[in-house]
């Protein structure tokens, strides 16, 4: 027999039902067959339990409907309310699976129509899940009560409404059943056929004068509900039957935001065209169009932006729309997966001023959309370019240059240390990002407020690619920091040895021999940094191992008193 004991059907263990199932006349229960035909049953072996879940054997005839099985057991004295250990009764088998005339008999032998399983549910909902309503007739004939609730406060009316069986909701209906009973959450009949899209159902519900704005406890109407799952027809037909487009819930949320932040396009359309607010403000003043940047959906914002909605509103925390958008967008893969750097131009395209919206702590959406890092915005005179070029967003950076009339000046704008964005993506080793740059203007030779010039972070970092694309820019080969650091002695001081190979094969290639302001080659700071390979290739190319710096130190005399340093140095620590 299949076993599994993690699953619950309605409320009943999947193993009562698959053990039910198993069972067959025709092996398991052939000795029953036996003393059928022979008219008597072995009292004590129809008492005994048939598994570890006290499946009977009444249980087993009564599920496949076999009533001569059924009466033999109980004229043998088999207890008619013998319960699984889910509490399932045969009368319970016999509703679920369609037979009134069983159901009749274990009844007229005194089966309890009113109980209960452990989590509460009756014949009668057993009925109602299997659309059974020639059972449920029967059963509210002999005493079932319609308003019967499980653990859960679920009606049988419930259950058919989920299960979206509309007969048998309709004889329970015609039987007193509550059409606006409410479960545990507050969810009537109506709410659990919008959620789960049973249309044929939700006209009976409202037929039978079901309250079409009655909320839960978290303040969801079956409005709210259909509009988060979807389905414009059953929005439609809600909405014609009286259902409020604009009622919030306890979060001040309206269907449409609902709706939009389950990326409903149909249902956000059918609602705007009903009259639903494009501006409806939630608890935390988010409007629809903030969720939509926040999902990042361009349809609906596409939907929302024609239909009026005001992307400068500002929500709570002086976010606007393209702020929340940005925000979202600032990873390459989430960008990508949720649209918002295409979002992000809609909103542009909409509104040009709100890429300078303030929000909190003074960010524009630029800022936030290239780094989500308030501190190093404030911190560095970081523009959005900067940021854009650090975290190799491309997309970001082509709107932004497009976007601003001095393409020259944004390329080209400094941090309060004087680095340009073309310094970032040389330090980071973003060769797209620094071709797109030079495109449009970045200085090569731009230095910053140390002397730093873009061939020295990208030599830091060992970036050859980077080094290339900046050299056919125009690139001077031994720019000079205002310690008189060149490429070079930088390469040289960090052990990047494909970067000093790259420099010192370079047609004008720089002086192997030159010295900082304190004196030191290149071939000093290699050796000081303990960068055996970098020394060993100076030396090759013809570096003078006897050229002393200002305190008299050669280059034997560095060999001599090597000190392995405990961390790499940064080159901002150096000059």
């Amino acid at each position: 027999m299949k076993t599994s004991t993690s699953k619950v059907k309605h409320g009943i263990q999947w193993t009562t039902w698959m053990q039910l199932d198993d069972l067959n006349f025709t092996d398991d229960l052939a000795p029953l067959s036996h003393t059928q035909q022979q008219k008597h049953v072995n009292t004590p072996s129809v008492a005994a339990a048939y598994s570890a879940n006290n499946i009977t054997p009444l249980h087993v005839a009564a599920k496949w409907g076999r009533g001569g099985m059924v009466q033999l057991l109980l004229n043998s004295n088999a207890l008619v309310d013998c319960r699984t250990r889910d509490g399932l009764t045969p009368l319970h088998c016999a509703a679920r699976s369609g037979h009134a005339e069983l159901a009749s008999l274990l009844m007229g032998a005194g089966a309890n129509p009113s109980a209960k399983t452990r989590n509460g549910l009756t014949p009668l909902h057993m009925a109602a899940q299997g659309n059974n309503e020639e059972v449920a007739r029967v059963l509210i004939l002999r005493g079932a009560s319609v308003a019967d609730r499980t653990g859960d406060s679920l009606t049988p009316l419930h259950v058919a409404a989920h299960c979206g069986n509309t007969e048998v909701a309709r004889v329970l209906l015609d039987n007193g059943c509550d059409v606006n009973a409410r479960a545990l959450n507050g969810f009537t009949p109506l709410h659990i056929a919008c959620k789960k899209q049973k249309i044929r159902v939700i006209e009976l519900l409202l037929q039978y004068g079901a309250q079409i704005n009655m909320t839960t406890e978290s303040g969801l109407s079956p409005l709210h509900v259909a509009a988060f799952i979807g389905g414009p027809e059953i929005v439609q037909l809600l909405i014609q039957h009286g259902a409020h487009v604009n009622q919030a819930t306890m979060r001040c949320e309206t269907a449409l935001h609902l709706a939009v932040r389950n990326r409903q396009v149909s249902v956000a359309e059918t609602l705007i065209y009903h009259g639903a607010s494009v501006n409806a403000k939630a608890r935390d003043e988010q409007t629809p169009l903030h969720v939509a940047c926040l999902t990042g959906t361009p349809e609906l914002i596409n939907v929302l932006l024609s239909c009026k909605a005001n992307p400068n509103l500002p929500a709570r925390d002086g976010y606007t729309a393209l702020h929340i958008a940005s925000k979202e967008g600032r990873h390459d893969l989430l960008a990508a997966k949720r649209g918002q750097v295409k979002v992000a131009k809609q909103l542009i395209q909409a509104q040009p001023k709100s890429v300078n919206a303030i929000g909190q702590n003074d960010l524009t959406p630029l800022h936030i959309a290239t780094h989500y890092n308030r501190l190093a915005v404030a911190g560095n005179g970081y523009t959005s370019l900067h940021m854009a070029a650090k975290q190799n967003h491309l997309d970001i950076a082509t709107l932004l240059l497009a976007h601003e009339s001095d393409q020259i000046q944004i390329a080209n704008s400094s941090s309060r240390s004087g680095f340009t964005p073309l310094h970032l993506a040389a330090q980071e080793g973003h060769t797209d990002m620094v071709s797109l740059l030079l495109q449009h203007g970045a200085d090569p030779n731009h230095q910053s407020k140390n002397g730093l010039a873009p061939l020295h972070l990208a030599a830091q970092e060992d970036h050859v690619s980077v080094a290339q694309i900046l050299k056919s820019a125009g690139a001077k080969v031994s720019p000079l920091t205002r310690a008189g650091y060149s490429p070079l002695h930088t390469a040289c001081h960090f052990g990047q040895i494909n970067m000093v190979r790259y420099l010192l094969d370079l047609p004008d290639a720089p002086d192997i021999n030159q010295r900082t302001q304190m004196g030191f080659t290149p071939l000093h700071l290699a050796t000081q940094q303990c960068h055996s390979q970098v020394v060993r290739l100076l030396l090759e190319m013809g570096a003078d191992s006897n050229v002393r710096n200002q305190v008299g130190d050669n280059f034997f005399y560095s060999f001599n008193t090597l000190t392995v340093p405990s961390k790499l140095i940064r080159l901002d620590d150096i000059v």
